[in-house]
C-alpha cells in the first residue's frame, strides 16, 4: 500500500467537527480497503489534510467519491514520524516518541 493525502477545504471546523468528519474517514476506509492515518486542519485556511493508506490513487478517489466526500486533490506522499527516526542519546527530549521520555513542560 502506498501513503496519499486527501486535500479538501472545509469551512471553520471545531475540533468535534474534525473529529467526526475523522470518523466518517476512517469508516469510508474501512468499507472500501482503505486504511485512514490521521487528519491535520488548518484552521486560517480552513484546509484539511487526510492521510490514508491505500493500494492506488484511483481506489482512494473512488471511496471519496462513492461516499460524497468532495475533495480538491489526492496525491501520493511520504509519511515519517518521529518513530521513523534513529534518534541518538543526544536526541532533545522533546523528540522523544514516549512522552515519559519527554519530561513535563
Amino acid at each position: 500500500m502506498s501513503t496519499y493525502v486527501v486535500e479538501r477545504y472545509l469551512a471553520g471546523l471545531t475540533r468535534d467537527q474534525l473529529r467526526s468528519r475523522a470518523e466518517e474517514e476512517a469508516r469510508l476506509g474501512a468499507a472500501n480497503g482503505v486504511r485512514f492515518i490521521r487528519s491535520i486542519y488548518l484552521c486560517e485556511d480552513e484546509l484539511c489534510f487526510s492521510v490514508f493508506e491505500a493500494d492506488s490513487d484511483t481506489v482512494l478517489r473512488d471511496a471519496n467519491r462513492e461516499a460524497g466526500m468532495a475533495f480538491e486533490r489526492i496525491v501520493e506522499a511520504l509519511d515519517l514520524g518521529v518513530d521513523d527516526l534513529e534518534l541518538t542519546s543526544a536526541t532533545p527530549a522533546s523528540l522523544a516518541s514516549n512522552p515519559a521520555e519527554r519530561g513535563s513542560r
